[in-house]
């Protein structure tokens, strides 16, 4: 998925273009009777002129999606709605400027080198991740002063403010809890940590009782054993080809089921945690003290299960019962918010 190439091919010659994700780049350009007529070719600092069939063109671009990064988002589409805005990135709504269909676009800032690194892990994470409940990559593109990503339209809002508008029933909880567990075993099967798994990057769609996790910057792919307090992870792809990873102080191979027990003790209590305050260890005061309010042994035992699974050495059966013991809990968790 993340290496191909494509051929071109003009009566006996043959060009062979390598394609290997963030190089090269395509910038597409009209003609008089189709949006797709030429493209430029940007690769090592040299810069090439094909023209092509406009059919053929669609088909290449359907082909390069989500593979090679293309140039000029502005001549195809336009910001239609700010979802939210960050200090490094935004999420926005866009709508394509030839069928106006609308697509949810993740905006990166330039200038920081772990912005650029946080931009690049997400494109390779969505390249390689398939699932229903993560978004679907189409394209990206790397402009002058900022990095887009643009997906699949995703809709919902995220999880803290579904909480603080109290909005969330107990059976929506419950579906929203075996949703995320089994994403993040997705994930895991798949070599992948998602490492920052927090209510805001949980969009929930309550029409469609959907789930997206997103925001994929800090993942790690995970091809080999890991020990917790690790100060650095050398990732490589499927492939084998390198990913430059940031260094990461904090990462631990089983961080996302710590964080999954950390949802759903916001969800269950309607109490929302500063995560700058929360540490990766079942000794907490904040979480320990939220887990006391709920005054429920089997839902204490099942949070606390998650927090410390880590340490577990019966990692296999621990993740294929999760899912059990949470349809256990249905008549705990509806009495508990009932009350």
């Amino acid at each position: 998925m993340l290496k191909d190439e494509i051929h071109l091919q003009h009566e006996n010659e043959i060009e062979i273009i390598k394609l290997n994700s963030f190089q090269p780049r395509f910038k597409w350009s009209k003609c008089d009777i189709s949006d797709i007529g030429q493209f430029e070719l940007f690769d090592n600092q040299k810069s090439r002129i094909y023209k092509i069939d406009p059919s053929m063109g669609l088909l290449l671009k359907e082909f390069l999606n989500g593979k090679v990064c293309f140039q000029g988002i502005n001549n195809h589409f336009k910001i239609a709605k700010i979802i939210s805005n960050g200090n490094s990135s935004s999420i926005v709504r866009m709508r394509h400027l030839q069928n106006e269909e609308l697509v949810t676009c993740k905006i990166y800032k330039q200038g920081r080198s772990e912005l650029e690194q946080e931009f690049r892990n997400e494109v390779l994470a969505l390249q390689l991740l398939k699932h229903k409940n993560l978004p679907k990559i189409r394209e990206y593109y790397i402009e002058a002063n900022h990095n887009y990503i643009i997906y699949d339209l995703f809709e919902g809002h995220p999880l803290d403010i579904c909480i603080k508008n109290n909005i969330l029933d107990d059976q929506q909880m419950i579906h929203i809890m075996k949703e995320l567990l089994k994403v993040v075993q997705f994930m895991k099967m798949e070599g992948y940590s998602h490492q920052n798994i927090k209510l805001e990057n949980i969009y929930y769609y309550s029409l469609m009782s959907q789930i997206t996790l997103i925001d994929f910057g800090k993942s790690l792919f995970k091809n080999q054993s890991v020990t917790a307090g690790d100060s650095y992870f050398s990732k490589t792809t499927k492939d084998n080809s390198e990913l430059n990873t940031q260094t990461c102080l904090n990462t631990y191979p089983d961080k996302d089921y710590f964080d999954c027990g950390l949802i759903f003790i916001q969800m269950i209590t309607k109490k929302i945690v500063n995560y700058k305050d929360i540490h990766y260890s079942d000794d907490n005061n904040i979480i320990m003290g939220l887990i006391a309010e709920i005054h429920n042994q089997k839902i204490s035992t099942f949070l606390m299960k998650l927090l410390s699974q880590n340490k577990g050495s019966d990692k296999y059966n621990f993740s294929e019962n999760l899912l059990t013991e949470i349809d256990d809990l249905n008549f705990e968790i509806t009495n508990y918010t009932n009350n």
